[in-house]
């Protein structure tokens, strides 16, 4: 990806597909330098060590969410029988090759473990900053060990840019600017979307919503992708499985003193708190009108959806 090199042309189609898609132009701009560090796996030489997960694994890669992420997410595949050395070595390089181009953010989130890392990077805004009710000024990478990213996939990672040109019929640029997409590891949709459940389940049990105002992303994932995985969810075997992974990586996992995660997650505070009216009012005012650039759901569905998935979690005794 080199269109950021023409800073004209490059200034210009951030433009363009922000009026287009009816989002910020920063956003536009934060998409491409997520997408653009992405692409940097490519040619990273242990690229087949390191899965693309979290929420931007969707949005990067699944037509069905028509909404902005931020945030790089990235965790190591166990299959490769590395050692503890080699694992701690690879995390550490994988964050340095594909963040190169940027510094450090002297304010940004910085920890630093042998099986975690999570910091924040400055990329070269051309826009004046401003203030968001959610999106971050910098980019986050998280890299995990502890967590078994089973299953995945290949799968294509593509930037809002791209899509503009696509739709619009410029191939010739998209050539030209190398906006082609690529391939990358990614963990299934079916995982992620169990992690997002589990996310919300414990974040639910802390009496403090703050932290679940900023998540409402989550139930608009779980929401648009619900008919994509329906057949998932009515599968008892294939649902329990993924669900076994979840619950084992929640064990050794920096979370599990957080909430009692033993507990089934149908009975887990999560599905009556979504019936608040700061849930509804975070997910339409703040994540609806910054990050969605599609139409953003009606609430009542999102729920809807909600109580199936509840009900699915029900029928495999979870």
């Amino acid at each position: 990806m080199i269109l950021h090199k023409d800073k004209e042309d490059f200034k210009s189609l951030l433009q363009v597909a922000s009026e287009y898609y009816k989002i910020d132009e920063r956003i536009v701009e934060k998409d491409y330098w997520v997408s653009y560090t992405l692409s940097r796996l490519v040619t990273f030489d242990r690229k087949d060590f390191i899965i693309f997960r979290g929420g931007t694994s969707l949005t990067k890669c699944y037509t069905d969410l028509k909404r902005f992420s931020e945030d790089i997410d990235l965790a190591v595949n166990k299959n490769k029988n590395l050692s503890t050395t080699q694992i701690k070595k690879l995390i550490t390089d994988v964050e340095k090759y594909i963040c190169m181009d940027f510094q450090e953010a002297k304010n940004g989130v910085k920890r630093k473990s042998g099986n975690y890392r999570n910091v924040e990077y400055e990329y070269p805004s051309i826009f004046e900053e401003v203030t968001f009710a959610e999106m971050n000024p910098s980019l986050k990478i998280e890299t995990v060990t502890f967590l078994t990213p089973n299953p995945y996939e290949k799968k294509l990672v593509k930037s809002i840019v791209y899509d503009y040109l696509k739709e619009k019929g410029f191939d010739e640029y998209i050539k030209q600017y190398n906006l082609e997409p690529f391939k990358l590891n990614v963990l299934s949709i079916k995982r992620t979307l169990m992690d997002k459940i589990v996310s919300l389940v414990r974040m639910s049990y802390n009496t403090d919503l703050s932290e679940l105002l900023t998540k409402t992303r989550h139930l608009y994932d779980l929401h648009l992708t619900y008919n994509t995985v329906k057949e998932f969810y009515l599968n008892k075997n294939e649902l329990s499985s993924i669900i076994k992974l979840v619950r084992k990586d929640e064990e050794v996992s920096n979370f599990k003193d957080k909430y009692p995660y033993k507990e089934k997650w149908s009975k887990a505070p999560i599905w009556s708190i979504m019936e608040k009216s700061e849930i509804k009012k975070s997910y339409e005012n703040n994540f609806g009108k910054e990050f969605v650039y599609g139409e953003l759901p009606k609430y009542s569905d999102v729920l809807k959806s909600m109580k199936y998935i509840q009900k699915h979690l029900i029928n495999v005794g979870e």
